[in-house]
């Protein structure tokens, strides 16, 4: 049995048409072996000391560089943020930091090409480009 909701999908278009239309992208940064959540630290100050360890700060996605261009002009976003990743191996098990979630948001008309562009530069490693099609969006 279907119920009538009282709004139409004519209703749905008008109320759209009176609103800008974003662009999400997110960013996923997953912790490897060579990039995890222990940072090697010396244990004293002097200059024979030994090494320890520290836990890598849950805003670490802080140091990432991120840039979004349409072709070759850069894009500032309307909104941005950043969430820790915290894994649990088992309900009685220690929980970890495993990673962050980066979210942007941009208006649609800031991409009027075919083409987006994200540069990302970690603070430790090579810069990653990834290119994205939009044709396939629209």
């Amino acid at each position: 049995m279907q119920r009538s909701t009282g709004y139409s999908v004519q209703q749905a278009e008008l109320d759209h048409r009176n609103q800008d239309e974003t662009i999400e992208i997110v960013i996923q940064i997953q912790l490897t072996p060579s990039y995890g959540p222990l940072i090697v630290r010396p244990a004293g100050s002097g200059s024979g000391s030994t090494t320890g360890f520290a836990l890598r700060p849950y805003d670490f996605w802080k140091d990432f560089a991120v840039q979004v261009f349409n072709k070759d002009k850069a894009v500032r976003p309307l909104s941005s943020s950043g969430d820790s990743v915290i894994s649990c191996a088992g309900p009685s098990s220690a929980c970890d930091l495993s990673g962050a979630t980066l979210r942007y948001e941009f208006s649609a008309e800031a991409f009027p090409s075919e083409t987006a562009v994200i540069h990302i530069t970690p603070p430790e490693g090579e810069p990653r480009m990834v290119e994205f099609d939009l044709t396939s969006f629209r």
